[in-house]
């Protein structure tokens, strides 16, 4: 998956009564009341008709002559490896990288991981004033973890975020009102990659 968070929920972690970072208060609250669904439309997002969430990005900033919006909750959710959801995540992730590892080693093909930084990570100068060092080491937590896993398993791994952040303040890489790379962050990306696997 994307994240952490997205590999629980694939191997149905949130269904199989696995802890949560929530307490019992808050998960009252989830279920009965109105005010608390109210709140989280207003700082954090809400489900649409197709039940799907839309997240809300709570702040600003100008970059490249754009109003570029961050900040979204999930984003810090989906990263903190302090939750335990995201650690069984993390454990599921690291063994399905461990079993592709045996099987490339096994047909003579190389694995290199590449890891690519949160929008509020490239951009984090331009952010700096709005987001709180707890916010950022949330939303680096589940990448410095990659980082020692690719130490400990001496595996080939390419984080992307110094390279994408080098050329930030020079352009936009991803979209204005989402998370996700936009076709230049893309194309960078790709240019990236494949330059470092000319190197290998």
């Amino acid at each position: 998956g994307n994240d952490f968070n997205e590999d629980a929920g694939f191997v149905g972690a949130y269904e199989s009564g696995a802890p949560t970072d929530e307490s019992t208060d808050w998960a009252w609250l989830k279920a009965n009341s109105t005010i608390y669904w109210l709140l989280r439309t207003v700082t954090g997002g809400h489900r649409n008709q197709a039940g799907f969430d839309v997240q809300v990005d709570p702040y600003t900033a100008v970059i490249a002559d754009k109003t570029v919006r961050f900040g979204r909750a999930y984003s810090r959710e989906a990263a903190d490896l302090s939750r335990p959801v995201n650690q069984i995540g993390r454990d599921e992730t690291i063994t399905a990288i461990l079993h592709a590892k045996r099987i490339l080693d096994e047909q003579g093909i190389a694995l290199v991981i590449v890891l690519v930084p949160f929008k509020e990570e490239v951009y984090a100068a331009q952010m700096a004033d709005q987001l709180t060092t707890a916010d950022m080491t949330a939303l680096a937590s589940s990448r410095l973890a990659m980082h020692q896993f690719c130490a400990d398993e001496s595996l080939d791994c390419y984080d992307t975020t110094t390279d994408l952040t080098a050329v930030a303040s020079e352009q936009l890489l991803y979209f204005e009102n989402d998370t996700h790379l936009n076709a230049a962050g893309n194309a960078l990306l790709a240019d990236l990659i494949f330059d470092y696997l000319k190197t290998e």
